[in-house]
């Protein structure tokens, strides 16, 4: 979430404000994004809807983080500084193997127990269809991309100009 605890933003903005040039990790790396309403509508409804464990994803858009670094400081100097132990350069919400067992009912995807009632509520109840089988849901192969222009915008709304 943009401006979450965690999120790379507040160092960009303060090294920015401190003349000093930001400091990108990898010029590959991409992350996912989603805002409060949106974290909060995928709490409801997995609340509402979950029957036995599955796991809800939702659908949402993904940025790349020198994208990021321009919306917040398009002038200032970019560093590559190299990946820290631990991180990832693109951020996966559904794996490969999980695919097999992961259906898409819209704004979101569930990821199933397998359980043949399970699935037969998706289905039947939530409209829910097979995904592709073998295929990574991750921040780098995401479809829905935020730009520099919807990064500035977004920021602007949580008060980050």
């Amino acid at each position: 979430m943009i401006g979450s605890r965690g999120s790379v933003i507040p160092n960009f903005i303060n090294r920015f404000k401190n003349n000093q040039p930001l400091t990108v990790t990898d010029p590959r790396m991409t992350r996912f994004n989603i805002n409060l309403d949106q974290a909060i509508n995928l709490v409801y409804k997995s609340l509402k809807f979950s029957k036995s464990g599955e796991i809800y994803v939702p659908k949402i858009p993904s940025y790349n983080i020198v994208d990021l670094a321009e919306a917040i400081a398009p002038e200032v100097k970019k560093v590559i500084v190299g990946i820290r132990p631990g991180e990832k350069i693109h951020e996966e919400m559904i794996s490969k193997s999980d695919s097999y067992n992961t259906y898409d009912i819209g704004k979101y995807f569930i990821i199933s127990n397998n359980s043949p009632n399970l699935n037969k509520h998706i289905v039947n109840n939530l409209k829910g269809k097979k995904t592709i089988e073998g295929k990574s849901y991750n921040s780098k192969n995401n479809n829905e991309r935020e730009t520099i222009e919807t990064l500035k915008t977004k920021l602007s709304l949580i008060g980050y100009e």
